[in-house]
């Protein structure tokens, strides 16, 4: 069983380091470090919050320049950053250069098609939301990626992400989804993080078993 990923809080939270630390010291094995329009120094300082043992455990979401300089296991392509390649060629060395350091690759796609289109180029492929967001009330997928994967195969790993929480996480657990991720269902109650992401925890544990 794939356990529960997490990605940063879109806002700031009041320790949200010593929140982190606690949250990996409970179980969690990824955590995406997304902080769009950051900029390098204070980028690096939010790495420098997070101590060195978890550090391989940290996906690399922005300012690709570093990615060799920390222990990272997995970088992540957003749509804008993939698609604002001069070309192919330069999207593809990129990957390239990764996986020969190997580093895997993820991206997230916004439909079927362009899922189907760059399956097995990238390691992983977010889909979202498969819910309706938590961190953004009302935001809905035109797709029910549920019902549109279901029983199809994929060389890339599928990443659900959106509106998952401990009530519906357990629709998740089975194919073709390989990997969920956690957002607003940590974050938007900072004081009860680490008791959420383990009940969360404790559904997928409980739920691999069903199927």
């Amino acid at each position: 069983m794939v356990k529960p990923s997490l990605l940063a809080s879109l806002v700031p939270v009041e320790n949200e380091w010593d929140i982190l630390t606690d949250l990996f010291e409970s179980g969690l094995e990824k955590f995406y470090l997304r902080k769009p329009g950051m900029r390098l120094k204070d980028y690096e300082y939010c790495l420098k919050n997070i101590p060195e043992r978890f550090m391989d455990r940290v996906v690399l979401h922005e300012h690709f320049t570093i990615m060799y300089d920390y222990p990272f296991k997995e970088i992540h392509l957003k749509t804008r950053e993939r698609k604002g390649f001069a070309g192919k060629d330069r999207f593809l060395s990129l990957i390239d250069d990764a996986h020969h350091e190997g580093l895997i690759c993820s991206t997230s796609v916004h439909s079927f098609e362009e899922l189907q289109e760059i399956d097995g180029i990238l390691d992983r492929l977010w889909v979202s939301p498969v819910f309706e967001s938590i961190s953004r009330p009302g935001h809905t997928s035109e797709i029910d990626w549920i019902k549109t994967l279901n029983n199809k195969s994929f060389h890339s790993k599928i990443v659900a992400l959106g509106g998952i929480h401990e009530e519906n996480a357990a629709a998740l657990m089975r194919k073709p989804f390989d990997e969920i991720a956690l957002l607003g269902a940590i974050w938007s109650k900072p004081e009860t993080a680490v008791e959420n992401y383990k009940r969360v925890l404790s559904i997928c544990q409980e739920s691999v078993h069903m199927y």
